[in-house]
């Protein structure tokens, strides 16, 4: 009797492919990158079976070909399906490969040099350790399933038994099955691939010649508001926010992303059109109609974008309609750096207030601020520097600030103290900004572009940012309550929208007196 066929070769096979299930069913331990098991059925696996025994059984045996591919497709799926659970646990989307092979360089540059040197060199001498452990492990348990595919009668069985769990399977509730690698890269190559519907089309007569800022919070989402523990934590600052003479309405809007990719809020914001994916978005850019800012320019407004977090060339900005980037080269901070973003929001603001503001005689301004200090890992946070003019120097900062803030390093397994201190301290250097530095006709419209990773924002968190509109113009601000908003800082329960209506939403609300 052939060991495939022996009781104990039976169940050596059996126990290698529930070993191999095991490993393809793992879920994510948030809010860790570790995994835990799970009794799901691993669709994917009774694909692989049934597809290996069908080829073995027209080749007669699975030759020594399939010997060499079967671990290596084990170790691809294995490796496709950690990234897919983590990446689903910790940040809060599926997988988008256009959108996240694209910037993985750059993230792992960021994480790189936020990350202390020790964790690297450990990283860098477990990950090979770990990845040769998983080879070895899966080459042994692919031995007994290729000794049965050897044998006539056992891998027809085995394409019989993959082919009614793959049926069963799919008829089984989703929380039986692993999410399925084979249907993620089918969502990929199948999802809809046209262009984004909407438009923009205001009336800036509304603002009569103010300016307008519009101000991104990196990861200001509505955990602030869902997550009890949160919200009260950040109550006080909110209670304590004071910036005289300003009044300010509130409301929530959906985000077309999740716990990254900002640009795709920026451009929804801009274009009037719904951008909930890369390819979406490079869409946009070859062809972005009349913008936002292509309007305020015909409007005569000097379009300007304030982009500390640009380190590279960027066309899309003037295809956008901007007529002025200041990046970071531009931006010439010389302080201290904070963290891979290097710059304080408040250094941006004042480099902005000196150049675009400050001067005479200038047209009213249409200012776009992507803010960077509470973007992941949320530290080192800067110190506030209650005298701005400091921040356009070298040193910005008393020596004894500066060490404490410099010391605050990430903890990447308990980021929520971060994200809270990098929040606060955005309501910090608002308050300062509205105090000191914003024209005291201008119009400050700041918001979220989207909730920060399901590391901290939790599983199964909205899609939802919050909108605050700053005026000292009492009565725009009721015409923006009568048209949804609420007053003050917190806003109403359900979101009024979503991203892409924004602007349109209130510049309705601006005209309606």
């Amino acid at each position: 009797m052939s060991p495939a066929r022996a009781p104990g070769g039976l169940a050596t096979l059996l126990l290698s492919l529930l070993a191999l299930n095991l490993v393809l069913t793992l879920a994510n331990l948030w809010p860790t990158p570790w995994v835990r098991p799970t009794a799901a059925l691993s669709l994917d696996l009774a694909g692989l079976v049934l597809l290996a025994a069908l080829l073995a059984e027209v080749r007669g045996g699975p030759g020594r070909w399939l010997a060499v591919l079967l671990p290596i497709l084990l170790l691809a799926m294995v490796l496709g399906h950690y990234a897919q659970i983590t990446l689903a646990g910790l940040f809060g989307r599926p997988v988008d490969l256009a959108s996240d092979l694209r910037h993985l360089p750059s993230l792992t540059r960021m994480a790189t040099r936020v990350t202390p040197a020790w964790l690297l060199a450990l990283a860098a001498l477990a990950l090979p350790l770990a990845l040769a452990a998983l080879w070895f492990l899966l080459r042994a348990l692919t031995r007994p399933l290729l000794d049965a595919l050897g044998q006539s009668r056992t891998r027809r069985a085995l394409a019989l038994g993959a082919a009614l769990l793959l049926l069963a399977g799919l008829a089984l509730p989703a929380d039986w099955r692993a999410p399925s690698l084979a249907a993620g890269a089918w969502h990929q190559i199948a999802k809809d691939r046209s262009p984004a519907k909407g438009g923009l089309a205001v009336d800036l007569s509304a603002l009569r010649g103010r300016d307008l800022y519009i101000v991104f919070w990196e990861s200001y989402g509505a955990t602030l508001l869902d997550d009890p523990a949160k919200r009260a934590a950040l109550a006080p600052t909110l209670a304590a926010f004071e910036a005289p003479g300003w009044h300010v309405a509130s409301t929530l809007v959906e985000a077309p992303t999740f716990g990254g990719g900002s640009w795709l809020s920026h451009g929804s914001l801009l274009t009037g059109r719904m951008l909930r994916d890369e390819g979406r978005y490079r869409q946009v850019l070859t062809a972005p109609g009349e913008t936002l800012l292509h309007q305020a320019v015909t409007a005569g407004y000097r379009t300007v974008a304030l982009m500390p977090g640009l380190k590279s060339h960027w066309p899309e900005g003037k295809t956008l309609g901007f007529q002025e980037i200041l990046d970071a080269e531009a931006l010439d901070y010389q302080g201290p750096a904070f963290g891979w973003w290097a710059i304080p929001d408040q250094a941006s603001l004042e480099t902005l207030y000196r150049t675009e503001i400050v001067p005479t005689g200038r047209p009213p301004l249409l200012v776009v601020f992507p803010s960077v200090m509470s973007h992941i890992p949320f530290a080192p946070t800067p110190p506030y520097q209650p005298d701005w003019s400091r921040m356009a120097g070298s040193t910005p900062y008393d020596p004894s600030a500066l060490a404490e803030a410099l010391a605050d390093l990430p903890e990447w397994q308990n980021l929520g103290p971060a994200y809270l201190r990098a929040v606060k301290h955005n309501f910090t250097w608002l308050e300062g900004f509205l105090r000191q530095r914003a024209p005291g006709d201008g119009i400050v419209l700041v918001l979220g572009d989207h909730q920060p990773p399901a590391l901290i924002s939790g599983p199964d968190a909205r899609w939802a940012v919050p909108v605050h509109v700053f005026s000292k113009d009492p009565g725009l601000i009721e015409r923006l309550t009568a048209a949804g908003l609420a007053p003050g800082l917190i806003p109403p329960t359900e979101t009024s929208g979503d991203m892409s209506g924004l602007i349109s939403r209130l510049f309705t609300g601006l005209s309606n007196d």
